[in-house]
């Protein structure tokens, strides 16, 4: 055997010259008997001999490893120095690549008339270098602080609600209208995750972006009971019972986490605020890597865009798009408890048990809403809010019109501050008068959410036929006959225009204001049946 690999046979034959090796030191054999048992050259047997050692492992025995030591560069000094060059050159920027600082060492390689190295070799070269200095070169030194750098700032945690972070982020996948079925694009949802558990106790979808409506409204969620939102997405199987007080929410610098409205209705409930260090991603760890979770299962889904376009390929997202908005908010509730019941490797154990666990041992720490004192109050406060006109039809807020008998003293008042549930869009809340009204739209329309609402609004045109395939065919047809006629009209006004301009050319030619015309009797009818007459030579 060559190769030196810890088999079995190696140290047997690593025992066996450590016996040898043994007995020529005691004398009991001489130097000829030895280079017989082991095979080897007197020159080579001293070499092993002194690599021997019996107070370190059986392992001093082996032979030798053969080849050139690791690290031995056999190029000449001047290739390597083409190579150190390329390398500090080339490899920059984020589309930089090993192949690129390659083909820059041939090139260099040719103008001096040297032998190119092997892409191996330029390889190995490049990953000699430290890979905090590679990450500093492709992707800047802020990325490398953050991927390389010390990440202090582990806070234990003893309670749920004792801290929690928010974040959003956009799903990788497209939506489709619920009538067409035509794509209608990607949606965005916002997370509020408790740390110590990992329950997601709240969360926002939406198909706009990330807003103060979107904060408001996952961290309502993430307050009170969740059983009326199962019901009405029809997934009332699904057990989400968590929910509570909050004490402090951690959250990026994004304009919605730092609006005043949003800081105030924070400050009048007790909750504290914190923002991550601008440029310490790492801070917000835990929602990061509940993103990146919740996303690896959107990637089975129809449609998915995947994280980038390398791992979509020539996948059709929009073509393979099947879900609607509805479907897919019953998909990732579902998705939510899959993810509470499976073992997280950072906690041991589920978050569904640590959740379960900590307020068995401690049952007389309550989480239930009776902790916030006035939770009408508490709603309203986080609740989006916009400001509108009460008119003779109530207050118009995104097509509806909403009403209450309270509101008639207040018709004509101009900018009134005017709050919404997003989820439940059957009631609004107006303020007037330091107090606020509920009005609502007509009883017979039934309940919607915000988003169902603006799709039903602006996500797709009015639809006012009832077969509109055979309407399609119909709005075509006619379209046809406009164009034919177009065409025809078109046609004919173009061949006048050639007869005009033959019948010009040939007065030019022959004489001008002569007629050319047929001579007709004019007691004779025009009528191109007449029988010829002779044309008589004499005459």
């Amino acid at each position: 055997m060559d190769g030196r690999d810890g088999s079995i046979s190696e140290n047997l034959i690593a025992n066996n010259r450590a016996n040898v090796f043994e007995s020529y030191r005691a004398n009991e054999i001489t130097l000829q008997q030895a280079l017989g048992l082991l095979g080897l050259s007197r020159s080579g047997f001293f070499r092993a001999y002194r690599r021997y050692n019996p107070d370190h492992s059986i392992s001093s025995a082996s032979r030798a490893v053969r080849g050139r030591k690791a690290g031995t560069k056999i190029i000449s000094t001047q290739v390597e120095e083409i190579i150190s060059s390329a390398v500090q050159k080339e490899y920059s920027g984020k589309s930089t690549t090993c192949a690129h600082v390659y083909r820059e060492v041939v090139f260099l390689c040719s103008r001096e008339g040297l032998e190119s190295p092997s892409y191996d070799t330029v390889l190995r070269r490049i990953k000699l270098i430290p890979p905090k200095e590679l990450h500093k070169a492709k992707h800047g030194s802020a990325d490398a602080a953050d991927k390389f750098g010390l990440k202090p700032g582990y806070i234990k945690l003893n309670t749920p609600f004792e801290r929690v972070q928010m974040d959003h982020t956009r799903v990788d996948v497209i939506l489709v209208d619920e009538i067409t079925r035509k794509p209608i694009g990607r949606p965005w949802v916002t997370f509020v995750l408790d740390v110590y558990s990992r329950i997601i106790l709240g969360f926002y979808i939406s198909m706009h972006a990330p807003s103060a409506l979107s904060v408001a409204s996952a961290l309502t969620m993430a307050t009170f009971p969740k059983d009326k939102y199962l019901e009405c997405m029809g997934v009332s199987s699904v057990q989400y019972p968590y929910h509570g007080q909050i004490k402090l929410i951690h959250m990026d610098n994004a304009a919605e986490f730092r609006s005043p409205a949003f800081v105030s209705a924070c400050a009048a409930n007790g909750i504290s605020v914190e923002w991550r260090p601008i440029g310490k991603k790492h801070y917000g760890g835990h929602v990061e890597r509940l993103v990146g979770t919740m996303m690896s299962t959107v990637h089975f889904l129809p449609g998915s865009t995947y994280s980038n376009v390398k791992q979509r390929g020539d996948y059709d997202s929009e073509g393979k798009a099947a879900l609607t908005f509805d479907e897919f908010q019953r998909w990732f509730v579902i998705q939510i408890e899959l993810y509470h019941n499976k073992h997280h490797k950072g906690l041991g154990k589920s978050p569904s048990r640590a959740w379960t666990e900590y307020f068995a041992a401690n049952p007389d720490q309550s989480y239930k809403t009776d902790e916030v004192k006035d939770a009408a109050q508490f709603r309203l406060d986080f609740m989006p809010e916009t400001r509108r006109t009460i008119g003779r039809k109530g207050v118009q807020l995104e097509g509806n019109f909403y009403s209450s008998p309270n509101l008639i003293y207040w018709v004509g008042t101009k900018n009134v501050v005017v709050k919404y549930d997003p989820y439940f869009m059957k009631k609004i809340w107006v303020k007037v008068g330091g107090e606020y009204i509920c009005a609502s739209y007509e009883i017979e329309r039934k309940e919607m959410s915000l988003e169902q609402i603006r799709q039903s609004r602006n996500g797709r045109p009015t639809l006012p036929w009832d077969d509109i395939g055979r309407m399609d065919g119909l709005n075509q047809e006619s379209k046809l006959i406009v164009t034919k006629a177009i065409d025809e009209t078109k046609r004919e006004a173009k061949k006048r225009n050639e007869i005009s301009g033959y019948s010009q050319s040939v007065a030019a030619i022959i004489g001008k204001g002569e007629d050319f015309s047929r001579e007709v009797d004019a007691n004779s009818s025009d009528d191109d049946s007449y029988r010829p007459v002779v044309y008589n030579m004499e005459e």
